[in-house]
Order: structure tokens, then sequence, then C-alpha cells
């Protein structure tokens, strides 16, 4: 499942996490478990952009503020 979020990611880097959910046909909370997971094993870099949660692969350029779940 974590090669499946990161290929998804990968191919939409900046993504919401409903959308990993509906792309993967998990629910939301299995994707929040999933991108926390990845983010702490730094395979992934998850952004919170006014209320929005993103995830991108890491070294990819974003602009937001904060960062985390």
């Amino acid at each position: 499942m974590r090669a499946r979020v990161l290929a998804v990611v990968e191919e939409t880097p900046g993504i919401i996490l409903s959308d990993i959910a509906r792309n993967l046909g998990i629910t939301r909370n299995a994707a929040t478990y999933q991108v926390r997971v990845l983010a702490q094993s730094k395979l992934l870099t998850v952004v919170r952009e006014n209320g929005i949660v993103r995830a991108y692969l890491p070294g990819v350029r974003h602009s937001c503020a904060s960062s985390g779940i």
C-alpha cells in the first residue's frame, strides 16, 4: 500500500489526502495513516496549507508555510 501511495504522490505532487484515498480506493483515515508513516520515514514531505494537507516527495519544491499532519 505504501508503494502505491508513493506512486500517486510522485504522479501528482501536492495531492491532498482525500484524493490519495479516492485514487487508491481506501478510506481517508487509511490514507492519513499511510502518509503519516511515510512522512515519519522521510519518504514523503507533508505540508499543511490553509488547513489542507498536501503530500510531496522529498526534494520537490512547494510553496508552503508549515509542515506536518
